[in-house]
């Protein structure tokens, strides 16, 4: 991308949008100076000149970007603001901007950003999510509920489920807590494991008879093997290798030799068989 922009730049030094996709190219390489550079030209010429694929508020946002890339949190701030100010109708440009406030642990004024890309746009993925970490940090878990259950029903239907696994735990709600989790790893996703046998370790022998329900409805077969490598690992940790190994085996028979668990499952069998 670096080549065929310089090659438009030095054939039409007035292509701003050959400078705004090198300097995105440059962001990408991690040549972040480069970057900045590219996308002040855009911004300084961008009156005289204009863009036809981006807009002036988009050069704002992206310089922002790659200032926040840069671990600059300030400047990137300045820039989010010149977006915003630019043009106030863009979910993304509050998301990003209550996002960097929001890594500040200034979560009020996050909030303030997350609830009006809400008002721009309700079924946004990333505003929900957003907004229901948000009120989780603040503790503001029946609220965060709302917008986790909305998220369910979007595209980031794993994360919506993740969520209110997380927040169902902070309302003291355990087995909707752990059900909400396990519906969460589809797709498998190890980090939420990990996170869902904390949950579990809190009474795991009363986690182990919820999964094992769920089993006996489940029909798909990778959801099974999901559940098995659960049980596995919860045995495991419980020092119970042979009955951990049984569920590696029943999970691996179900993933029919494929799919993203099965390393983690053959590492675990890996894992539990010297101790036998």
């Amino acid at each position: 991308v670096v080549r065929y922009t310089s090659l438009a730049v030095q054939e039409d030094y007035t292509n701003l949008d050959a400078y705004f996709l090198r300097g995105m190219a440059y962001a990408v390489m991690g040549n972040l100076t480069l970057a900045i550079q590219d996308l002040t030209v855009v911004i300084k010429r961008y009156g005289k000149l204009g863009l036809k694929d981006y807009t002036l508020a988009d050069a704002y946002y992206y310089r922002g970007l790659v200032y926040a890339k840069g671990e600059n949190p300030d400047k990137a701030l300045v820039e989010y603001n010149l977006a915003i100010s630019t043009d106030d109708k863009q979910t993304r440009y509050y998301n990003i901007r209550g996002m960097n406030y929001a890594r500040r642990e200034d979560y009020s004024t996050a909030l303030k950003d997350f609830r009006k890309s809400y008002a721009l746009d309700s079924t946004n993925a990333e505003t929900l999510e957003n907004l229901g970490q948000c009120l989780y940090r603040m503790e503001r878990y029946e609220e965060a509920d709302i917008y986790f259950t909305k998220l369910v029903y979007t595209r980031n239907y794993s994360n919506g489920c993740y969520w209110k696994s997380v927040n169902d735990y902070a309302l003291g709600l355990y087995d909707s807590a752990i059900q909400w989790h396990i519906f969460s790893l589809r797709p498998y996703q190890d980090e939420d494991l990990e996170e869902f046998l904390v949950i579990c370790s809190k009474d795991p022998e009363w986690a182990i008879e919820r999964i094992e329900v769920q089993l006996d409805k489940e029909q798909d077969d990778y959801t099974r093997a999901m559940w098995h490598y659960s049980l596995a690992r919860i045995y495991y940790s419980l020092g119970q290798k042979q009955q951990a190994l049984t569920h590696c085996k029943k999970s691996i028979v179900f993933l029919k030799g494929e799919g993203a668990l099965l390393p983690a499952v053959q590492a675990l069998v890996t894992a539990c068989i010297p101790t036998l």
